[in-house]
């Protein structure tokens, strides 16, 4: 097993970022180039070996976004594999190192703001769209898997990514659907929706998962109407969100909800006023034609005396 200090193909492993059943990430430097990456060991043990090789390789050759965590060089060693990927932002404001993942921002400052989540909510159904348009689920979304890089929040950890609807239950407790815990289906991408929705529920609370749908007394629900909204329709035994782009709608609704409504009435104002100025061309035109034009119960002698008397007081 590599640890810190160890050397492999000329990346120099400094930092333990995290570790897990299947391999284990450091944050590493190339010695000829000096580079700072992430470097993710998987040990040729078992079948999820097998099945993230297989991941991998569909990754690569399929997906490609901001919002998805970019694989570089990938290598075999004598016991597994190895990748590099981009570096998450540093969290530490010291000289240590602490990856900017969503856990870590929960640990470090409990909840993050209602417009944050939104944003990383929005930036993640922005790569899930990519890898759900190219038939693949991630399986695996949880506060450990979205990182910031360069500002930006990224899904990443895809040891257990598959195509849709091809593989049954795995991922972590908690943010595992209940169709896929009940044995009733195959994952697909609802299922990730479902954990993007309890991802949501941890990042507003600071509750641990177990704890859904349950809101701590001391945490305002002002301004966060829009992500409890969402979050509860995604995790609904029901539920009406299905694809990203219903979750989306829901992230978006209130917001979109206020720019239609301004847009509705500033479209009834401008029709008042053309109605307004149409009735009183109107008027003003039957009140010209009511002088100008002779009266219907007047003889023609008693019209013309109307109309001479019209003349003389005009003058």
């Amino acid at each position: 097993m590599y640890k810190v200090g160890d050397i492999i193909d000329g990346y120099r492993l400094l930092h333990e970022c995290g570790t897990g059943a299947y391999g284990t990430v450091f944050r590493a430097e190339n010695d000829a180039t000096g580079e700072i990456v992430a470097l993710k060991v998987v040990y040729a043990m078992g079948t999820h070996y097998d099945r993230e090789i297989k991941g991998l390789i569909k990754y690569r050759e399929r997906c490609s976004h901001r919002n998805l965590m970019a694989i570089h060089h990938v290598a075999q060693f004598e016991n597994g594999i190895y990748y590099t990927m981009n570096l998450a932002d540093n969290l530490s404001t010291g000289g240590d190192y602490i990856p900017d993942t969503l856990a870590n921002r929960i640990r470090k400052h409990g909840v993050l703001s209602s417009d944050a989540i939104i944003q990383m909510g929005l930036e993640i159904l922005e790569g899930l769209e990519v890898l759900h348009s190219h038939g693949l689920v991630h399986r695996d979304i949880k506060p450990d898997n979205i990182l910031w890089i360069n500002g930006q929040a990224v899904l990443a950890d895809i040891g257990l990514m598959a195509d849709n609807g091809q593989t049954t239950l795995a991922g972590t407790p908690g943010f595992i659907s209940p169709a896929l815990l009940n044995g009733n289906g195959k994952a697909d991408m609802t299922d990730d929706l479902y954990a993007l929705g309890k991802v949501l529920y941890c990042a507003l609370t600071g509750n641990a998962v177990r704890d859904f749908p349950h809101f701590p007394e001391t945490r305002t629900l002002t301004g966060a109407g829009r992500v409890i909204r969402a979050y509860t329709a995604a995790c609904e035994k029901y539920s009406p969100i299905r694809t990203v782009a219903d979750f989306r709608s829901r992230l978006q609704n209130d917001r979109v909800g206020k720019s239609r409504s301004w847009k509705t009435l500033g479209g009834y104002f401008a029709l008042l006023c053309l109605l307004l100025l149409i009735l009183g061309k109107v008027i003003n035109y039957m009140q010209t034609k009511s002088i100008a034009e002779p009266q219907p119960h007047l003889s023609k002698e008693l019209y013309k005396s109307y109309g001479q008397a019209a003349d003389d007081t005009a003058f």
